[in-house]
């Protein structure tokens, strides 16, 4: 919540913004707007890790690292995680929650790709628990998401303009919940290792 305050426009912006071009690209059906929309996701995603680190105090020695550093850690950790889900669901959440904070390590510490991995890694270890009981709401939001845009059929009765704009607004939602989450994991494991169960919990 803390980090949450210090950029509100940020967040806005990400959320309502990519929302709106979701429900576009939905009624447009152009590749095109796909891929448009892919890419700004990504800078979106960028952009707004990057503003909230900065004015959320977690960029002490300022950036020295651009997009394609988070581009490269994504595709990395992204692939990794879809493998695991695909396989048995249980080994893609776990890679979900251990690698959650490694965008912070790699901005705020100065990282490479592997290097963020590898030490959110180790860092996560003895909190899982607690940020796995974190991550539970923003994981249920997914899931909502999922249901509605790929399983359209239990939600037939709805207008198409209703369920596009339920499903983007929960993606992009979670866009922005899932980016805290991962910062305020970051930002507490940084610091002090033995707060994160207490907070998370």
């Amino acid at each position: 919540m803390r980090l949450a305050r210090t950029a509100p426009g940020e967040l806005l912006i990400v959320i309502l913004g990519l929302t709106a071009l979701g429900i576009a690209t939905d009624h447009s059906g152009s590749p095109g707007m796909v891929l448009g929309l892919s890419v700004l996701q990504l800078a979106g995603g960028y952009w707004l890790t990057i503003r909230l680190m900065e004015k959320g105090g977690l960029l002490p020695n300022g950036l020295d690292r651009g997009f394609g550093s988070y581009f490269g850690l994504g595709i990395v950790a992204n692939m990794a995680v879809a493998f695991g889900l695909l396989i048995l669901v249980i080994p893609g959440i776990i890679l979900l929650i251990r690698w959650l904070p490694a965008y912070g390590f790699m901005f705020g510490e100065r990282l490479g790709a592997m290097q963020a991995l590898e030490q959110s890694w180790k860092a996560t270890k003895p909190h899982f628990t607690a940020l796995l009981v974190a991550a539970l709401p923003s994981i249920g939001l997914f899931l909502v998401a999922m249901a509605t845009s790929v399983v359209p059929e239990y939600f037939s009765g709805l207008p198409l303009i209703v369920n596009s704009t339920i499903s983007n607004f929960v993606i992009y939602l979670n866009v922005g919940i899932w980016t805290l989450l991962g910062l305020a994991a970051y930002s507490l494991l940084s610091v002090d290792h033995a707060g994160v169960t207490e907070v998370f919990a």
